[in-house]
């Protein structure tokens, strides 16, 4: 048998007094003067069913031997399908990642490159520029690729920012040889 008490604040009413299923005791306190009555109830709960018991559905073991056993889930399948989708779902992150590293380093070298070479203006932004090689040196024009003979590398755009874009490279020029071979990187 389970019993519990329950402290409650009621209004009495002669029926409640006599239920059969309560043995109650009371200690006539008046409050406010009205007809309340604090009532110490012990309640005898002589059948838990698992129908009435509404906890016993969330127990982690079985109530009885009478209930059904219960058999923890196989989580392998579920741990294993999860593991693999992270693990592309990352494999994706890093390869992008290195992709956006290459093209920052590619883009820094360019900038660089641009900023080593030699000019006697300053560059107005938003106006092509072009990069040419001459003996060994680079300079930065306002001629185009078709007007000169010199050794075109690729022709350069100045942001807001001051970064200098790529608009255009040369063909057979590339920069990640140029720096090996200058020993740069």
């Amino acid at each position: 048998m389970l019993q519990a008490e329950f402290k409650i604040l009621v209004v009495l009413r002669p029926k409640l007094r006599t239920h059969p299923k309560l043995a109650c005791r009371t200690d006539f306190a008046n409050l406010e003067g009205s007809f309340r009555r604090r009532l110490h109830v012990h309640m005898q709960i002589d059948d838990i069913s698992s129908k009435d018991d509404k906890r016993a559905n969330y127990l982690p073991y079985p109530k009885s031997t009478l209930s059904p056993q219960i058999i923890p889930t196989d989580l392998t399948s579920f741990k294993s399908r999860g593991a693999t989708k992270v693990q592309k779902a990352l494999h994706q992150q890093m390869t992008e990642l290195r992709e956006k590293y290459a093209r920052v380093i590619n883009e820094f070298n360019w900038n660089k490159l641009v900023y080593e070479a030699h000019f006697n203006f300053e560059p107005v932004l938003g106006e092509t520029y072009y990069l040419y090689q001459i003996k060994g040196q680079f300079r930065l024009t306002l001629i185009g690729p078709g007007e000169w003979s010199h050794k075109y590398i690729g022709s350069f755009r100045l942001d807001s920012d001051g970064r200098w874009n790529v608009i255009e490279v040369a063909e057979g020029f590339d920069l990640g040889e140029f720096l090996e071979s200058e020993g740069k990187t």
